[in-house]
């Protein structure tokens, strides 16, 4: 247990950690105060929507409206739609033919209450890579919290988080070889999250 500084075993599973923290926001050239592990991409992801929808609800004094593509993983999906049934607008998105999402009718998606955009980098069946540094400037011009599945394309395409413009981004390790049960979430500062869980 790495929180557990008693004993050898628990400074040891400390200094790992910390090690594994500066590694991975070097290759992403973040702070490492801005990564979360989380157990997966899964958790990473529904924390991000879960966690920036409801605290912008908390905040407006309302729930707003959310956009992605229908071609997201599930992970993404079905927490947008959980945020539906608690009275968030959805719009999902059809994917052009070439299985991109369609610049326009994104640009026309947005409304005045839009709080969220939720994209993933490269899709996991089909392969396609998004035009992720263009929807980021779309979202970032309209005050727009832009959110991206990266797991698919960690370790293969370069990925420096703020240049490209995105505002929450998780990842797995699993997709790099690396260990199964352990994702990450990381967030842009003054991005507010609400916790999904709490005593640990």
């Amino acid at each position: 247990n790495p929180s557990s500084r008693q004993n050898r075993l628990g400074l040891y599973a400390a200094a790992a950690v910390s090690l594994a923290r500066e590694e991975i926001s070097s290759c992403l050239k973040i702070k490492p105060e801005r990564l979360i592990f989380t157990s997966g991409a899964t958790e990473a992801n529904n924390l991000a929507l879960l966690g920036h929808a409801r605290a912008k609800a908390l905040e407006n004094g309302a729930a707003g409206h959310l956009i992605t593509l229908s071609t997201e993983h599930h992970a993404v999906l079905d927490p947008l739609r959980q945020l539906e049934k608690e009275g968030f607008r959805l719009t999902e998105l059809s994917p052009d033919s070439d299985g991109l999402i369609p610049i326009q009718r994104l640009k026309e998606s947005f409304q005045n209450d839009t709080i969220l955009v939720s994209i993933m980098f490269a899709n996991n069946e089909i392969g396609v890579v998004q035009p992720i540094k263009e929807i980021a400037s779309l979202c970032r011009n309209r005050g727009v919290t832009f959110h991206s599945d990266v797991a698919q394309a960690l370790g293969y395409i370069p990925l420096d988080v703020d240049n490209l413009g995105i505002d929450l981004m998780s990842i797995s390790a699993h997709k790099i070889y690396g260990p199964k049960g352990i994702g990450a979430l990381i967030i842009r500062d003054g991005i507010s999250i609400l916790p999904l869980q709490w005593g640990g």
